[in-house]
């Protein structure tokens, strides 16, 4: 997922306060590349890094130093979910052959699996876990926006279409608590809309119908299963907020 936005907010926030920067203690960890970087702290309380440079590598803080493992050599860092038993959960894009791959870690170190061996544009794709665990990853192919998933019995991947309306590569799934799937995504690049499983088929409707709307959008799910987004309107040169009044419910 694009993170620029949400960046420059945060780096404005710093920026504006003489206080607060004075608080911030800084150091290098390594060489990186201009790319995604992710982040999650495990149940040792210990601080965990995914960066690019030449590769993809997880670095740890362990104490005294900073640990480094590479995850692969030829990728890009997709997006990163940790689930409720503290194990993360990755997609990477394979660069040269761009193939989407999910990783996890365990005790022994990350485990990769092809979610499918279709040529993607290097659109990162994003990743979300539902109640039980399983990985949902959304991707784009061509201008179409779909949905992969493991099938809970085989172990296999499967997908589906979302969409096929002209998507642009701003997109993003979040998951809540009754297991319903929601993908807010931009549209013909110019407006904003949110596709939505109840568990028995998909349903689309529009977000933000304005022409411009839509960029860097990025959705998250509240304890009441409301879904709030957020997204950077073109047209207006502002950010935006949407959201539910009540939540959806499943069928």
């Amino acid at each position: 997922m694009t993170k620029s936005i949400k960046t420059a907010l945060i780096l404005s926030l710093i920026l504006a306060s003489s206080v607060c920067a004075q608080d911030w203690n800084t150091r290098s960890i390594d060489l990186a590349n201009e790319r995604n970087t992710l982040t999650w702290v495990d149940s040792l309380n210990q601080i965990n890094i995914i960066y690019e440079y030449y590769g993809v590598y997880h670095t740890k803080w362990t104490g005294s130093g900073w640990s480094k493992t590479l995850i692969y050599q030829s990728a890009n860092a997709g997006d990163l979910e940790v689930d409720s038993t503290g194990t993360p959960h990755l997609v990477l894009l394979h660069t040269g052959i761009n193939y989407p791959y999910y990783y996890y870690m365990d005790g022994t170190g990350w485990h990769s699996e092809q979610i499918n061996d279709v040529s993607m544009p290097t659109v990162l794709p994003s990743i979300a876990l539902d109640a039980n665990n399983n990985p949902h990853v959304i991707y784009k192919l061509s201008t179409n926006l779909y949905h992969a998933f493991k099938d809970t019995t085989t172990g296999l991947w499967n997908d589906e279409l979302i969409s096929n309306d002209n998507v642009a590569p701003d997109y993003d799934v979040a998951i809540d608590n009754s297991n319903n799937i929601y993908v807010v995504y931009r549209a013909s690049s110019n407006y904003l809309k949110m596709a939505y499983y109840d568990g028995d088929s998909w349903g689309i409707q529009f977000v933000d119908s304005t022409f411009g709307a839509g960029a860097y959008c990025e959705i998250s799910i509240d304890e009441n299963d409301v879904p709030h987004i957020s997204y950077y309107h073109e047209t207006d040169s502002t950010l935006k907020y949407a959201t539910l009044s009540s939540p959806k419910k499943k069928k």
